[in-house]
């Protein structure tokens, strides 16, 4: 009993660790092929690089004062179609490992 205990803990930890990656799936947009493209990344991720740090948060400060800025769409954190302060906020949390 103890040995299935254990498998099912290191299971449920698994898990948990996969779904609370922060990973998102937004689709490519321009095509006109019937097919949809996924891409994944971290959100907050906002020169794309594939790592959340204070670069990122960097991006976005300088991407709200003048949009010419390149940026990864990974940075919009809330999801609402905007880049703004309250991502720079939330990417705040994330880098400080405070959850919101």
């Amino acid at each position: 009993m103890k040995k299935y205990l254990i498998r099912f803990l290191t299971v449920l930890f698994c898990l948990s660790a996969i779904f609370s990656t922060g990973l998102t799936a937004f689709a490519k947009e321009g095509t006109d092929d019937g097919a949809v493209t996924f891409s994944l990344f971290d959100l907050g991720d906002a020169n794309g690089n594939g790592e959340v740090n204070i670069v990122d948060l960097i991006r976005i400060k300088h991407y709200t004062t003048n949009t010419s800025v390149a940026i990864d769409p990974a940075a919009d954190i809330n999801v609402d179609g905007n880049i703004d302060s309250n991502d720079m906020v939330l990417l705040k949390k994330i880098l400080l490992g405070i959850s919101f």
